[in-house]
């Protein structure tokens, strides 16, 4: 699951969301942890 600003933005199992993130948010989040 991805919160941003409280809400919901993105969810499904942990693979999914890693591997296939639908949002700009998520990708950008990713790329700034996943170093």
């Amino acid at each position: 699951m991805f919160v941003h600003n409280g809400e919901i933005w993105e969810q499904g199992s942990a693979r999914t969301v890693l591997d296939e993130p639908k949002t700009p948010e998520l990708r950008s989040f990713l790329g700034a942890v996943l170093i």
